[in-house]
């Protein structure tokens, strides 16, 4: 009598959608990828795609789509994006499962306050939740570094076809012009990245700070001490001897600074080591070459 009831257990949670065989499971709803009793979703552990079907009307509303679950769903937007065979991608709506953003573009980012950033060729633009376009295809994706297309306090970092970052309002308008090689945003100011500085930049592009740093390393190098005891007894002791000169860095360089915090070199040199009070191995950018600068930062012979 048990075997015909575990063969029942299996068709109950079998389906079959698109020529593939679909059971039932509880992963977008563990993810918060669909928040609907009425609603159940089927895996395929073949191809990893997901089915969507209404448990009351037996229609299927997504079907052989690919759902990363991974994904951020702040619950204050109802759309969670999907990915077709084609390798295209749309958004559904977590509460009913129907499809309400079809799948037509080639990379898209989470809804956050409203807006999501969408892919086609090269460019971004960012939609509503009913898919109108809020901006045009604008902002750049190739050629920056920039990755993550998300409003945050209603700003987010964009670049503009020669690579330069900025920073946009949920309107599209520029709110820090694209001049700078990266940009991180904070509630009240962005960190701005400009060749060799690090600048403090609030959302009137006013500049609060030109003088950022992201690390700073006392400079310090060893000698050894000659003591002697009080039996004659004569030893050596390496002992660390502060130079009074900082190396401060940018990004992935460094630069040579004063204990008042007085900028010696610009951030060229790729490490700085302290060989005496006033000697310093400074490596260049290519990390092998070396050069011998003096504590006013000017190349020695």
């Amino acid at each position: 009598m048990k075997h015909p009831m575990i063969f029942v257990l299996v068709l109950a949670f079998t389906a079959a959608c698109g020529g593939h065989h679909y059971e039932k499971d509880n992963l977008l709803a563990d993810a918060g990828l669909l928040l609907n009793d009425q609603l159940v979703s089927s895996f395929c552990k073949k191809d990893g795609s997901f089915c969507i079907k209404d448990r009351t009307t037996g229609k299927t509303l997504l079907r052989n789509c690919h759902i990363d679950l991974s994904q951020v769903n702040n619950h204050c937007d109802s759309l969670a994006s999907f990915c077709t065979a084609k390798g295209l991608y749309g958004y559904y709506n977590i509460y009913t499962g129907a499809i309400v953003i079809p799948a037509e573009f080639r990379r898209v980012w989470p809804f956050s306050e409203g807006l999501a950033a969408v892919q086609k060729g090269h460019r971004i633009a960012f939609i509503n939740s009913m898919g109108s376009f809020v901006t045009l295809y604008d902002f750049y994706y190739y050629g920056n570094p920039l990755y993550d297309f998300v409003f945050h306090d209603g700003h987010c970092a964009v670049a503009d076809k020669d690579g330069h970052c900025g920073v946009i309002d949920r309107k599209g308008h520029w709110v820090i012009h694209p001049a700078y090689s990266n940009i991180e945003t904070f509630p009240d100011y962005a960190i701005c990245y400009q060749r060799n500085r690090l600048l403090q930049v609030d959302y009137e592009g006013n500049i609060l700070n030109d003088a950022l740093f992201d690390d700073l390393t006392d400079l310090t190098f060893s000698e050894e001490e000659r003591v002697v005891d009080g039996d004659g007894n004569v030893r050596y002791v390496t002992r660390s001897v502060a130079t009074g000169l900082f190396a401060y860095s940018v990004q992935e360089f460094c630069g040579l600074m004063d204990k008042d915090g007085h900028r010696i070199t610009d951030p060229v040199y790729s490490g700085i080591t302290a060989i005496a009070r006033n000697r310093f191995r400074a490596v260049l950018q290519d990390d092998y070459s070396e050069v011998l600068i003096n504590e006013k930062g000017e190349v020695l012979p």
